[in-house]
């Protein structure tokens, strides 16, 4: 996703240097940029992506990118990775998102899902690169965000391919969860408590939260939850 024929010119893209620790201005942007972000995801933290390409990333050269519309003001922002895929007659040159297929990613922070959509658009031809297409692998739904991004594109004559990946499996409960224990064995029944109880012993304060949508994101504490990821993913 997606291959371009035409140019609506509406942001443009600047190349910043990598390492990011040669441009500060790069986190300060990203950082503000994220925090106005309609549905915040801790998969396109800086922090995370940077951890990402010191662990996995080898060969590919590392592009962080931010886009202006046409008065200098910033729109949106993405770290990408040039590389060489097999053609029919040559390599194609593919600019592709950051997810090392751990997670379901935005593709690209931005203030709303229309600049998101006119950022692609800017990637494409306005890269610095000769670019065949983009890959965004594994994409967040977004909520309703990934059709409000589809229908952009289509809307600026960008065509696009979306192929689902996986479906994820999802368990919905007809009753409450006790009852649903109470459907099943004795033995299943024991090795939840076990496992339970294991839990309450090495981590006396500890709880479950459920995250169903958007609200529930932001009723809670994001950057809190990230830390406590990042420090876990230190612990590997």
């Amino acid at each position: 996703m997606p291959k371009y024929k035409k140019n609506p010119k509406k942001l443009h893209a600047k190349l910043a240097s990598w390492p990011l620790a040669l441009d500060e201005t790069f986190r300060k942007d990203w950082l503000n940029l994220y925090q106005l972000m309609n549905i915040p995801s801790v998969f396109c933290r800086l922090e995370w992506l940077e951890t990402g390409v010191d662990m996995y990333n080898c060969v590919a050269q590392v592009l962080p990118y931010r886009f202006f519309d046409s008065a200098g003001q910033l729109q949106a922002m993405g770290l990408f990775r040039l590389e060489k895929e097999p053609g029919k007659f040559t390599s194609n040159r593919v600019l592709r998102t950051n997810e090392y297929n751990s997670q379901r990613i935005v593709p690209i922070i931005a203030t709303d899902f229309s600049n998101m959509a006119k950022a692609i658009n800017a990637l494409y031809f306005h890269s610095g690169f000769r670019v065949d297409y983009l890959d965004f692998y594994k994409l967040d739904p977004m909520g309703t965000g990934l059709k409000e991004l589809t229908t952009a594109l289509t809307a600026a004559g960008t065509p696009y391919t979306i192929k689902i990946f996986n479906e994820q499996p999802q368990f919905k409960l007809k009753t409450t969860w006790d009852k649903y224990l109470a459907d099943r064995t004795q033995g299943h029944r024991k090795k939840i408590r076990r496992y339970t109880s294991k839990l309450k012993e090495n981590f006396p304060d500890y709880t479950f939260t459920r995250l169903r949508d958007p609200q529930d994101y932001s009723a809670i504490d994001l950057d809190r939850i990230f830390k406590m990821i990042m420090r876990l993913f230190d612990q590997r």
